[in-house]
């Protein structure tokens, strides 16, 4: 197929993709980690296909999966596609699992070769050897990078390792023999309540989710975005994969830095990033710094509740644009492309519209799976071309979460009756008081309306009376002492958004929240040994409150 043809024709398959976007403007700059500097369009298109010609001469064959445990670093974007020219299959790893995590994804998947870096060989070396692993590519150390000690030397050291440069070979094109219709990614769930499960996607649909979403934010050769989540999550590689479709560049940051990220984005004219849901706020409780608000045009795409909508856009100077997807199905649900504009301010809080509703399909459903009229709060349930083939080598989970073409998101919401979206929590995230469902997040916003509250999660806890009884941990703004806002007062601003049965019984200051690598608050840590009386445990029903500020 010649570079005329590869512009003309929708790209079927990412191979294809990334062939035409480097025959569109192959020395255009594409990506640029750590302030080094930038790779063309072309260099980075012959990084991967050169990975794939060193998959393709060890015998690694179309549908063989290849094991990527990696932090943010541009190898692993080269590794990514190289995989896909290949005609293999990507499963990305979280880079923060124990040895024993991380071997129970690469077994699982049944990886033929699982590509690393020097500071975490010694984890690589602790997974127990499983059969059919041939192959560990080491990337090159980045900077003064080492070892990080975790995992001791174990049977995966007997399984051949090559560095990267002895690794690559000739380039191969395999696109010709691979079909949109192939498995291409298996995106391992985080596993916090089971076993990790990997949700299975095809070249169709991760490219007709992706094309939706770029398409619907306008994005273009003009625009440059930040990554600073982690690439082994796929909010981070959706960014990658717009970038290639729409010829926009890529800075790559190895991690999320607060004090560092409005520098990075004036830097280098950043025009939009994914926030997800927690990085708004993050960026939002900080103390106000010179130059975080952004003078050029910006959008952010992520989540905030509707009482710090706005304060987020007006402080850092940029549009936010709220979003909805998952894991098993991407296709979004977001708001308008230059955010909710000031007659829209009833719809803050929702996460828009899906994008595309002839295709993409949103039903609100009971516990029996009957429609519930707007405004009433059920499960959310999606179907879309863009939804997972389902979860790799588990028919029973698939089975339980596919129905019909249609699939249950575990989560709860309700529509509007112009169509908007409003998610309010996870049916796992919720408790059961006295017999009276409540949602976490419902309570989260509640809380988090206090101006003087920068972060709050809520979990159950529980009661020998109630069965379960709500409890917050509160993180103060910036300055601000348990003394200066007590929990009554943070209670008692909650009570006027919520029902008396949802207001939280105790309350617990925290300097800070436990997240994981992808900035998800860890419910279970919170969760775990918690005592619901103490110094410092505010209880509304004992005299006084019972804690100290």
């Amino acid at each position: 197929m010649d570079g005329r043809e590869l512009l003309e024709r929708p790209a079927e398959t990412f191979p294809e993709l990334l062939a035409a976007t480097v025959a569109r403007g192959p020395g255009d700059p594409f990506l640029v980690a750590d302030d080094g500097p930038w790779t063309s369009f072309a260099e980075f298109g012959l990084a991967a296909r050169r990975f794939a010609g060193g998959l393709v001469s060890r015998g690694i064959a179309k549908g063989d999966r290849v094991a990527i445990l990696m932090d943010n670093r541009p190898e692993f974007l080269a590794a990514t596609h190289g995989t896909l020219a290949a005609g293999a299959v990507c499963v990305p790893i979280n880079s923060h699992l124990t040895p024993t995590e991380a071997g129970y994804v690469a077994s699982h998947a049944e990886a033929r070769v699982l590509v690393t870096e020097p500071r975490l060989l010694p984890r690589v070396r602790g997974i127990p050897r499983y059969p059919g692993l041939d192959l560990v590519v080491v990337a090159p150390a980045a900077g003064d990078e080492a070892g990080d000690g975790q995992g001791a030397p174990g049977e995966t050291a007997a399984v051949a390792t090559l560095p990267w440069a002895e690794f690559l070979a000739d380039p191969v094109e395999r696109s010709a023999g691979i079909r949109g219709d192939d498995l291409a990614l298996i995106q391992y769930t985080s596993g916090t309540t089971a076993f990790p499960k990997g949700a299975m996607h095809s070249h169709r649909t991760l490219l007709t989710a992706l094309g939706a979403r770029a398409r619907h934010l306008g994005y273009g050769p003009g625009d440059t975005m930040i990554v600073v989540t982690p690439l082994f999550h796929l909010n981070a590689q959706a960014v990658v994969f717009m970038a290639l479709g729409e010829h926009f560049r890529v800075v790559l940051c190895r991690k999320f830095s607060a004090s560092r990220f409005w520098g990075d984005v004036r830097r280098h004219r950043v025009t939009s990033f994914n926030g997800l849901t927690d990085i708004p706020g993050i960026l939002l409780a900080r103390d106000v710094e010179p130059g975080e608000r952004v003078s050029s045009p910006c959008t952010v795409v992520g989540g905030i509740d509707a009482a710090r909508h706005r304060a987020f856009e007006s402080r850092f100077g940029v549009t936010l644009v709220t979003v909805y997807g998952l894991t098993e199905d991407p296709m979004p649900v977001l708001a308008p492309r230059g955010g909710f504009p000031p007659e829209w301010d009833d719809k803050l809080g929702s996460s828009g519209r899906p994008v595309d509703p002839a295709v993409h399909q949103i039903r609100i459903v009971d516990e029996a799976g009957r429609d519930l009229p707007p405004d009433q709060t059920g499960e959310i349930v999606k179907r879309s071309p863009a939804t997972m083939l389902g979860y790799y080598k588990d028919p029973e989970a698939t089975a339980r979460v596919l129905r019909d073409g249609w699939l249950a998101t575990g989560d709860l919401g309700y529509l509007d009756a112009d169509g908007f979206l409003y998610v309010v929590g996870r049916k796992k995230d919720a408790m059961r008081r006295s017999g009276e469902m409540i949602a976490a997040a419902e309570v989260e916003a509640a809380l988090g309306s206090h101006p003087e509250v920068a972060e709050v999660a809520v979990v159950g806890v529980p009661d020998p009376l109630r069965g379960q009884e709500v409890k917050a941990f509160v993180v103060l703004a910036a300055g601000r002492s348990p003394a200066e806002v007590p929990p009554a007062e943070i209670l008692a601003h909650a009570a006027r958004r919520l029902a008396p049965f949802k207001l939280p019984r105790y309350v617990e200051y925290r300097a800070e929240l436990p997240r994981t690598a992808t900035l998800k608050v860890r419910k279970e840590a919170l969760r775990a040994g918690q005592e619901v009386q103490g110094p410092a445990v505010f209880d509304r029903e004992r005299p006084g409150g019972g804690a100290t500020p």
